[in-house]
């Protein structure tokens, strides 16, 4: 079943946590990229996931995502240069055209999706590091992270050659 704008912006509004029981577990996708899944609870139910991604070939490439029922309803990406992300055409006034920053935010917009973005403007100490931009994200995403952080290992220290 599709989420509808109203359930997007209360689940968004609401208050909600990653239970301190949680211990980050970083897990390969495939050579290059390792991501992490914490359930994210509203009074006690679990009702999302927050998802982490991390790159092990660029450094400072990761992104954090908020999924409600399978579906993301937020992103964030902080990328490696060159990056360039597009904004469809007939997308709401708030998302320009192109957006250029290497840190942005993907919103959920009713018959868009995640398509939609718009630039992040983070202090160099948030961006920087992964646990800050984490926090950050969990801030914006209404979430208290209690779960047991494990920092991402640098890139390439984690890939096998041979």
């Amino acid at each position: 079943m599709a989420l509808t704008p109203n359930q997007v912006d209360e689940f968004l509004a609401a208050p909600k946590a990653v239970a301190g029981s949680q211990r980050v577990g970083w897990r390969r996708r495939n050579e290059s990229i390792l991501f992490a899944r914490c359930g994210v609870e509203f009074r006690g139910a679990t009702v999302g996931e927050l998802v982490m991604v991390v790159s092990l070939v660029v450094a400072r490439d990761w992104n954090f995502k908020l999924v409600r029922r399978g579906e993301e309803v937020l992103r964030w990406d902080l990328t490696a240069p060159p990056s360039r992300h597009s904004n469809p055409p007939g997308r709401p006034a708030r998302f320009p055209g192109k957006v250029k920053s290497l840190e942005h935010e993907h919103q959920w917009v009713d018959g868009f999706g995640m398509t939609c973005a718009v630039p992040l403007d983070l202090e160099a100490a948030v961006k920087n590091d992964h646990r800050q931009s984490l926090v950050a994200f969990c801030d914006r995403a209404n979430i208290t992270f209690n779960a047991i952080y494990q920092q991402p290992p640098p890139p390439g220290e984690q890939l096998q050659l041979g």
